[in-house]
């Protein structure tokens, strides 16, 4: 990872691509020169702007028709903290519909007391003697 210093921008375009509406422009680095880059970015995703420093992956060439063009690709973001948090969520709703189930079978299905029979008198016994 690395960062660049924007000082061209060129005009957006909105492409439909396989993977839905993509935003696509051209940029120029202080860091890499005469290059002309492609950034690829969702659709309502802010441009960049003259003056900004970005983060990068990397810059790759490829040709297409005999010439070369270069590619900026983007670091992605970490989907672990997000997931954490829907985990959590569905952890929260699933505690709270247990308990609504287990509430309900209880009314349903009402568990009845064990009816032991009542002692007569008080056992005889010396509670210092060992009970064997």
């Amino acid at each position: 990872m690395r960062n660049i210093t924007i000082n061209w921008v060129g005009e957006s375009k909105v492409i439909n691509t396989t993977w839905g509406l993509k935003q696509k422009f051209s940029v120029k680095a202080k860091e890499e020169g005469d290059k002309f880059m492609d950034v690829w970015l969702k659709p309502d995703a802010p441009i960049w702007k003259v003056g900004e420093v970005r983060e990068i992956e990397s810059v790759e060439p490829r040709e297409y028709n005999g010439k070369t063009y270069y590619s900026i690709k983007l670091p992605r973001p970490n989907p672990i903290p997000e997931i954490l948090k829907r985990m959590e969520t569905i952890e929260n709703q699933y505690s709270k519909l247990a308990i609504r189930i287990t509430n309900l079978e209880n009314q349903l299905n009402p568990t009845k007391e064990i009816d032991y029979p009542k002692m007569k008198e008080e056992p005889d016994f010396d509670p210092k003697e060992p009970p064997f």
